[in-house]
């Protein structure tokens, strides 16, 4: 190879390593925020995540209080996660992608996979992915829950919940939530 030829090929590995540099430290490449543990109730595994709404926190924090006190109150415990349940399950717009299914930390381990198969390929099916933090597509987030029924039989809790969302997207209203006790933990069973 001659001199000439030698230069031209050092030239484009120069320009071909300023342009991977440029795309690498200079390109404005928009990235989601890091999602990180904030708080968790270590005896009962639920964690609290820095994406989660002011209504979420300020509802993980009452069931911190409630699980940490002396005697805990079960119909409490009952009306809180129900609301915890609801708020990460429908707030479908600090979701990455259509398989971060919210909620699924309440679930009875005996029908996780189910419910989140199931959570897959009804409500979150549509959810567009947001990995790269440019999502435009417009989703629901739960602005305010209320419990509007509670009852208890045995070791079973009712819980209805009344669900409002900042814009309506006529995701539902109300939803009833069936949890059972199961050696000294809540889960939820069931949601109609």
């Amino acid at each position: 190879m001659n001199k000439k030829g030698i230069k031209i090929i050092i030239i484009l590995l120069i320009l071909g390593a300023l342009v991977l540099l440029y795309y690498n430290f200079f390109s404005k490449n928009e990235k989601i925020d890091e999602v990180f543990i904030v708080d968790s109730i270590m005896d009962y595994d639920y964690t609290l995540y820095n994406n989660k709404s002011d209504l979420y926190n300020g509802n993980f924090k009452a069931l911190k209080n409630i699980l940490n006190s002396k005697e805990v109150n079960y119909e409490e415990y009952a009306k809180t996660i129900s609301k915890l349940f609801v708020i990460d399950f429908y707030s479908l717009d600090d979701k990455i992608t259509n398989t971060d299914i919210g909620g699924v930390m309440f679930i009875h381990p005996n029908i996780k996979d189910n419910f989140i198969l199931k959570a897959e390929d009804t409500i979150y099916k549509s959810i567009e992915s947001n990995l790269n933090g440019k999502r435009k597509q417009v989703l629901p987030k739960v602005n305010d829950v209320e419990v509007v029924d509670f009852n208890s039989e045995g070791n079973y809790y009712f819980v209805t919940i009344k669900i409002k969302y900042i814009k309506d997207l006529e995701y539902p209203n109300e939803v009833k939530i069936v949890l059972v006790h199961e050696d000294e933990k809540l889960f939820v069973i069931e949601v109609l």
